[in-house]
């Protein structure tokens, strides 16, 4: 570990959309020691991440190895923690977030860190009454949970939906054998999702909590440009690239994994955020950044459908 009289901020996941998003705004500000944390920092995209931002350190670290994340932590003030459901070596494991996260918050507080920006989102199963399931939701939740039982300070980053997503999980529309551009929605059209451009803007909420830790203590911040229904995401699509996309209604039941299922039927219910309401005026206030609703994002990354 290197020796810096600026304080360290450790990032985990620092290849990763979000931890990268985050390094590249508080790096930006010349203010901390970043120490981006990956599990292999030969890796093409660390390595990257080193010529990218200069005066970096890159530090080998596993959210499964509690003794490696200790070792990373030492001397850090601050730490950005997350935890990915979907990374494909955890083989969708449901306890995935709630595990890794208690791996991850006993680090860093063995590790001395005063101060940590957990990506979170909604315990769906306790605001649903156990009625519906969506473990990538509810255990993050546990986690900011499990962090005051510690007594480790924290603001919890509530991810909005990627518009990445566009590109994954069949959220997406698909090409028809006839060009033409086709969009399957299993939830009610009126639905409005927190779109967020993870790679843009992420980082800035987290640069802002942490330009006053002690406001934003055992809060949770909302982490989106706006509420925007399928259909208007489909319009901003068309409206950029000229292409249309027409949209087919299909029953929930069609979906094929339950974690989508679950999450589906959590925003026809409850919405993606509980119906909470996004205020980046408030958060930001006469300093707010530049935030990409869908639209936004489909100009910023050029994105098409593949033909």
């Amino acid at each position: 570990m290197v020796s810096t009289q600026k304080p360290i901020f450790a990032i985990v996941g620092a290849t990763g959309m979000q931890g990268k998003s985050v390094l590249a705004e508080t790096h930006k500000t010349g203010k901390y020691h970043i120490r981006a944390l990956t599990r292999n920092k030969k890796s093409d995209a660390a390595q990257k991440l080193l010529s990218d931002y200069p005066g970096i350190e890159l530090v080998e670290a596993n959210n499964n190895d509690g003794k490696t994340l200790v070792a990373a932590f030492k001397g850090a003030e601050y730490a950005f923690l997350l935890t990915s459901f979907w990374d494909p070596e955890e083989k969708l494991d449901p306890e995935t977030d709630y595990r890794q996260g208690k791996i991850l918050a006993d680090a860093a507080k063995t590790a001395g860190v005063k101060f940590v920006l957990w990506s979170s989102l909604h315990d769906v199963e306790t605001i649903s009454k156990k009625s519906i399931e969506v473990p990538h939701f509810t255990c993050k939740n546990k986690v900011e949970k499990y962090l005051k039982s510690i007594g480790l300070e924290y603001a919890a980053l509530y991810a909005g939906w990627f518009a990445s997503n566009w590109d994954r999980f069949g959220m997406g529309p698909t090409r028809e054998k006839d060009g033409s551009l086709t969009l399957t929605l299993p939830f009610r059209a009126d639905v409005g999702l927190p779109v967020l451009d993870t790679e843009a803007d992420f980082g800035k909420y987290a640069a802002r909590v942490l330009e006053n830790p002690k406001e934003y203590a055992g809060k949770h911040i909302l982490v989106a440009s706006e509420y925007q229904t399928i259909p208007q995401i489909a319009a901003a699509y068309t409206k950029v690239t000229g292409e249309p996309v027409k949209i087919v209604q299909v029953p929930l039941d069609t979906v094929p994994l339950k974690e989508l299922t679950g999450m589906y039927e959590w925003w026809n219910k409850y919405g993606y955020y509980n119906g909470e309401v996004i205020d980046n005026d408030a958060f930001f206030g006469r300093n707010k950044p530049k935030l990409h609703n869908f639209g936004a994002w489909v100009e910023r990354t050029g994105f098409r459908v593949p033909k």
